[in-house]
């Protein structure tokens, strides 16, 4: 066919040259059509946009080493050229991608240090004195009546904007500070409403873990909150537990090692303020409603992670270990 065409004659002419039959020769005819006018288009269109991109390329290339935080927006009014252009050239040319701002809590290098020390001196504690023990986690949260919302990624699929709900925040919502227990066994989460600290350890917390333990040797987490590290609540949890992590041997600044830090507070943040409550009782009720149905497995997987992650923390110099 290709010689045909270069002869420029027309598939009646081939037709009656070569006695083919009509449909074969059309069918040629038109893929051969088809196959150079797609060749066209592929080099048009690689050398309109590559030819852009390379133009570009180093200005764009210096413009985001110097600035990250600037948007496809900005840079494509700054280059003159198309938003799509500088995404192509950003995540195709430069291998470039666009992440969400990280936030971590400020880590001093002293901070590090003692982290790095204190991590390690945990690992060593759960490969001797606290071998095989049963393993109780606790921290604090605050949970608010509004609803949580997350602005880059909460969307809603619809026609018009006006069709998109409102998410309403109070100037000062009120909120109610809980105190979460979970075992590395996986057993439903202790919730109870933060009071005094030693008062609610002697009536609820000690009760349960030793309803839990029943009759097993168990150790106590806690991080080193005042009224955690406090001489009277260390005297209390001394006398009262069978063993427990003090201030000296838990890290600083280090909810990157919690299971309740690194994973449930999220997860129940996430059921329980989905939308917005009108009264604390409410709230309350939701927050005893997500602790009770949580899954055993789910708990025990998340407190596994917990050795890793401190190994993780002496591998980094006790530095962040998540992205």
């Amino acid at each position: 066919m290709e010689e045909e065409k270069r002869h420029a004659m027309s598939p009646k002419e081939v037709i009656e040259f070569f006695n083919y039959p009509k449909s074969t020769d059309y069918d040629q005819w038109k893929a051969w059509n088809s196959l150079k006018k797609n060749d066209a288009h592929r080099k048009k269109r690689s050398r309109s946009l590559g030819a852009t991109r390379t133009d570009e390329f180093v200005e764009v290339k210096r413009k985001v080493n110097k600035d990250g935080n600037k948007s496809y927006a900005k840079l494509a009014t700054e280059m003159g050229c198309s938003k799509q252009t500088i995404a192509n050239t950003i995540n195709k040319d430069l291998g470039y991608s666009s992440y969400k701002k990280r936030h971590r809590m400020i880590l001093t290098e002293g901070t590090r240090e003692s982290r790095r020390v204190k991590v390690a001196a945990l690992l060593n504690n759960l490969k001797h004195e606290t071998a095989g023990l049963l393993r109780f986690f606790s921290d604090e949260n605050f949970f608010s009546q509004d609803q949580n919302s997350n602005r880059q990624n909460d969307r809603w699929i619809c026609q018009n904007v006006d069709e998109v709900p409102v998410v309403k925040h109070t100037r000062f919502p009120s909120s109610v500070m809980v105190l979460g227990v979970i075992s590395s066994e996986g057993d439903k989460g202790l919730k109870v409403n933060m009071a005094i600290y030693i008062d609610v350890m002697k009536k609820v917390v000690k009760p349960w873990m030793d309803l839990v333990a029943n009759g097993r040797p168990y150790v106590f987490q806690q991080d080193s909150a005042p009224a955690h590290k406090s001489r009277e609540t260390q005297v209390w949890l001394l006398e009262s537990l069978p063993y427990h992590w003090s201030p000296d041997l838990w890290p600083p600044s280090s909810p990157d090692c919690n299971p309740l830090d690194y994973f449930f507070w999220g997860m129940v943040e996430n059921k329980t303020n989905k939308h917005a409550h009108n009264t604390l009782d409410s709230l309350r009720a939701a927050i005893v409603e997500e602790f009770a149905n949580m899954k055993k497995d789910v708990v025990a997987k998340a407190c596994g992670r917990f050795r890793l992650r401190l190994k993780m923390v002496v591998a980094t110099d006790g530095g962040y270990i998540e992205k």
